[in-house]
């Protein structure tokens, strides 16, 4: 909001610079231009590459395409999360033994329990009643089919 305040409040002609690590103030810099820097072997920094600022880019694709993350959560939750996937495929192909199910049991929890979008992940929604979807197959099949042509 700072510079979008400065830039109706300064003439034109005046350059702004600002340095952040912020994907929120980057992406809302139309007409800027980024420079990523980088570190080389002795610890100097360099400029690796500048682009144009992706005005109006989500948070997540700006940290994908300007900050090269690839990971959507912390450390510790990506490491399990993996876990959890994989635990998840042995269950899928019905070779999950005992210990690794107390484990996805116990992932599961954990994860589901740390935030909203977590447990929407991890857990399995609730099946429809079988009753329920008999009847909505039951309807569709009985609607008059429409004409087309």
């Amino acid at each position: 909001m700072i510079l979008h305040t400065m830039r109706k409040a300064l003439p034109e002609e005046v350059q702004i610079i600002v340095s952040s690590h912020s994907p929120f103030v980057i992406s809302s810099c139309r007409g800027a231009r980024v420079h990523i820097l980088d570190v080389d072997e002795r610890g100097r920094a360099f400029l690796k590459t500048s682009v144009e600022a992706p005005f109006g880019y989500s948070v997540a694709a700006m940290l994908r395409d300007i900050f090269s993350v690839s990971s959507e959560f912390d450390v510790e939750t990506e490491r399990d999360l993996k876990e959890w996937n994989e635990l998840k495929k042995k269950q899928a192909a019905r070779v999950l033994n005992e210990t690794e199910d107390a484990r996805l049991r116990e992932l599961t929890g954990q994860l589901a329990a740390r935030n909203e979008e977590l447990r929407l992940i991890v857990t399995t929604p609730p099946r429809l009643n079988e009753e329920f979807l008999k009847a909505l197959v039951d309807e569709r099949s009985s609607r008059p089919k429409r004409k087309t042509g």
